[in-house]
């Protein structure tokens, strides 16, 4: 065999495996689109006939625990209050007898 042959059949070998990379490359990208599309579609599917009811019995079990914290945050505050009104009166009537 003659040199340039060689080196024709070396250089051919090396463009048909690299073409050979090239195609592979694009085939894997190619299925792993397919699969994640595919499990996007199964996962949006399953989202959208979810029932998402517990989410509003959740809010409303969240609001009554808020609800029944602020009624007794203000029963603490009337009851303070009414303990200082009742406190200044007391010291107002002593203060007004001496």
């Amino acid at each position: 065999m003659d040199t340039h042959t060689i080196i024709g059949v070396y250089v051919g070998l090396v463009c048909g495996y690299g073409l050979i990379l090239f195609l592979d490359c694009l085939l894997v990208i190619y299925m792993s689109m397919v699969c994640t599309e595919a499990l996007a579609t199964r996962i949006i599917n399953q989202v959208g006939v979810a029932d998402l009811s517990w989410v509003e019995k959740q809010n409303k079990i969240f609001m009554a625990i808020i609800l029944s914290r602020v009624h007794q945050f203000l029963f603490r505050i009337m009851k303070k209050s009414t303990l200082s009104i009742a406190t200044t009166k007391q010291f107002s009537t002593t203060s007004s007898i001496t």
